[in-house]
């Protein structure tokens, strides 16, 4: 992560083995394999941290949009992000803490909860 504060768009390959290696401490493959590697997982989480887009305008080079974002979300609940930022050294913890905090960097418009619906009212039955 760059020291003025913006955001990297892509992992330096010093970052990334300390991450790989902290990776299979924090978890065991269960599964299916995944399309998208570890990597290229990441770096998607990059560049919506940078660019602000949102999880349906990722581009098309990091897979299916949906597919990244149910990753993300399977990583926070099983507490992914957590153990990665505890076993990791501050500069390659704070890329993880940026990666971690996906969700308040932009709602999709898409996400908006519909109005409830107006009670319908009894009216007096006329003679």
């Amino acid at each position: 992560m760059a020291k003025s504060g913006r955001i990297a768009t892509s992992l330096s390959a010093r970052v990334w083995k300390q991450i790989e290696l902290a990776l299979k401490q924090a978890r065991t493959r269960t599964g299916a394999p995944t399309k998208l590697s570890d990597r290229q997982f990441l770096e998607a989480l990059l560049h919506r941290a940078a660019s602000g887009c949102s999880w349906r305008e990722l581009p098309a080079q990091f897979g299916d949009w949906n597919a990244v974002y149910q990753r993300y979300r399977r990583w926070r609940l099983r507490g992914i992000w957590r153990q990665l930022k505890d076993r990791l050294p501050p500069d390659a913890a704070q890329v993880i803490d940026t990666l971690a905090k996906q969700e308040s960097i932009r709602p999709s418009p898409l996400k908006r909860r519909a109005k409830p619906k107006p009670k319908k009212v009894a009216r007096p039955k006329r003679r």
